[in-house]
């Protein structure tokens, strides 16, 4: 730690929030390397099934987002709800391992995106609230960094492990889920930001649905946000595409691969041509993903697919929650990123159910191409709001 306090020029905070998020992602993606497979090839689900468990889970955790995010804000504490979080996740991991028929699964998933629900707007306000405007980029983008390194190592031990334990998922769960005890641990050294009980908004939470009490460009950007997302399907059906070629496992690896890499320097990017144009950079190479994915039948041509769904993930994750941060006043920075993260998840709900029907009854490449061009639609909304006095804009009070 250096004299200015920092970890490699982070901030502690913002660093072990990253910590946290490796380990859980590492934990994490190990199971959702696999769980495809699992799915389908031991349970008996469809794509349809596999659609609609991604997407109503994300809806359940996107409700529960809007809550935990205004309920930090009225608590004055952030910490604690995170915690909390991603425990529920850690033992969803657990539970797994005696799991037998789909709809377990599925509950189980629920459970651990109300985890997801609630602990992702109070550490993206912690991340906010632990640094100065000039450092949100870098800091969203450091933690969105560790987590897609964990998302480049948890399918890496998805292939050493399963083998390794002769495709025994009962085992192979359990080691997923005793590398997500660190991910709890690292919490000790993260310290909240406890906000004075006269500055805490008093807000009803449906004033706060209401969204009157945001600046209008946030407003324009969570329906940008919105559209675009009905278009951008769960990451759980697309890597199906992989499995017409039974080679999901290392796909999905390509896809963490790519998603980490371009994490790593879209804080850099960001700072060098402004946030608002390297969403646009994300969301022109997300549009073209799907359609390289939609007239994929090879590997070499699913894995440039791959590739450039990863470099969308990468770009735009932390980038999209710094791009809000700098619209959101100090005391409404829990509710609107759970409002953010809201409008991805409800239109996560939309795209994975109607984009699994249209996959099952249709097949994938008709899937692709709806979802093509409805991100295309997301990506023209964006363009057409005027974005350009928001790079200057001082947090509304």
């Amino acid at each position: 730690m250096g004299r200015s306090g920092k970890i490699f020029g982070i901030t502690p905070n913002v660093f072990f929030l990253g910590i946290v998020s490796f380990f859980n992602d590492v934990s994490s993606e190990m199971v959702k390397a696999v769980m495809p497979v699992f799915l389908t090839t031991f349970l008996g689900a469809t794509p349809a099934f596999i659609g609609f468990l991604d997407g109503a889970s994300d809806a359940v955790a996107s409700i529960l987002r809007m809550f935990s995010g205004w309920l930090s804000d009225r608590m004055g504490k952030r910490k604690k709800l995170a915690v909390i979080g991603y425990g529920l996740s850690l033992l969803t991991r657990v539970f797994l391992i005696i799991v037998s028929g789909v709809w377990q699964v599925f509950t189980l998933r629920i459970v651990d995106r109300i985890g997801k629900g609630v602990r992702e707007a109070p550490r993206d306000a912690l991340i906010s609230e632990s640094v100065e405007d000039k450092e949100a980029s870098r800091s969203f983008g450091f933690q969105r960094a560790l987590d897609a390194f964990g998302g480049v190592v948890g399918p890496l031990l998805a292939l050493l492990i399963l083998p390794a334990v002769h495709s025994e998922y009962r085992t192979f769960f359990l080691i997923a889920a005793i590398l997500g005890v660190l991910a709890i641990g690292s919490f000790h050294f993260v310290k909240d930001h406890v906000t004075a009980p006269g500055l805490r908004p008093q807000n009803q939470l449906k004033t706060i649905l209401s969204l009157k009490h945001f600046d209008s460009r946030f407003r324009l950007y969570l329906t940008s946000v919105f559209m675009f997302g009905l278009g951008c399907m769960p990451v759980a059906l697309v890597v199906l595409r992989a499995g017409e070629l039974k080679n999901v496992p290392i796909l999905y690896f390509v896809y963490a691969i790519s998603s980490w890499v371009f994490a790593a320097f879209a804080a850099k990017l960001a700072d060098s041509i402004g946030r608002r144009k390297t969403l646009v950079l994300g969301f022109i190479v997300a549009v073209l993903s799907y359609l390289v994915l939609a007239g994929s039948s090879t590997m070499y041509v699913m894995s440039i697919g791959m590739i450039l769904l990863g470099a969308y993930s990468g770009l735009t994750d932390g980038i999209a929650r710094a791009f809000a941060s700098k619209l959101l006043a100090n005391h409404h920075l829990g509710a609107g990123h759970g409002l953010l993260q809201a409008a991805v998840g409800l239109s996560s709900l939309i795209s994975g159910t109607v984009g699994g029907l249209v996959w099952t009854m249709l097949g994938s490449t008709a899937a692709f191409f709806g979802g093509a061009g409805f991100m295309a639609l997301g990506l023209v909304i964006f363009l057409l709001v005027d974005y350009r006095a928001k790079e200057e804009m001082i947090r509304i009070g």
